[in-house]
């Protein structure tokens, strides 16, 4: 096991055998590995709920190619990225809007979010999505609406 391997290499350096080739690509490996089961445990807690590792998931993906992750479990985490990205989309497009006090953008994040939300019940009440879809969006859909009405507060007070 990794383990094991990870306790020969830290074994080899103890010994001053840093610079051997052998122990230096077992060191990579060990690296390499480490890597590779960190990218997977964040893709497997995105599957797991879509909002986790969310900011980031195309990225996650790209390293998962490149360690050679198993490529039915990328293209699970894809199918699965594809179905949320709009959602990530808009959840992106408040957050912005917000960061930035940007009353158009909040707007226009607040709108999508609003057809999305209409869609999604659709999709609940046909059975054919969970509950959880209430939970879309909740932090920044209020923290969007708290900054339109200090937007809208401060237009009132200047005129």
């Amino acid at each position: 096991a990794i383990g094991d391997l990870e306790d020969l290499v830290e074994t080899a350096k103890a010994l001053g055998m840093e610079e051997d080739e052998l122990v230096m690509q077992a060191d990579g490996m060990v690296t390499q590995l480490r890597e590779k089961r960190a990218t997977h445990r964040k893709l497997n807690e995105f599957l797991e709920d879509d909002t986790q590792n969310s900011d980031n998931i195309q990225e996650l993906l790209d390293k998962a190619r490149a360690l050679e992750v198993d490529s039915n479990f990328i293209a699970r985490v894809e199918k699965v990225y594809k179905d949320v990205a709009p959602k990530l989309e808009v959840r992106q497009i408040l957050r912005s809007g917000v960061e930035t006090v940007n009353y158009s953008k909040i707007e226009e994040g607040l709108l999508k979010m609003e057809d999305m939300m209409k869609q999604m019940e659709k999709e609940y009440k046909a059975g054919e999505r969970s509950a959880s879809y209430k939970d879309f969006c909740v932090v920044e859909k209020a923290a969007a609406k708290k900054v339109r009405k200090m937007i809208l507060l401060e237009k009132e007070l200047m005129s």
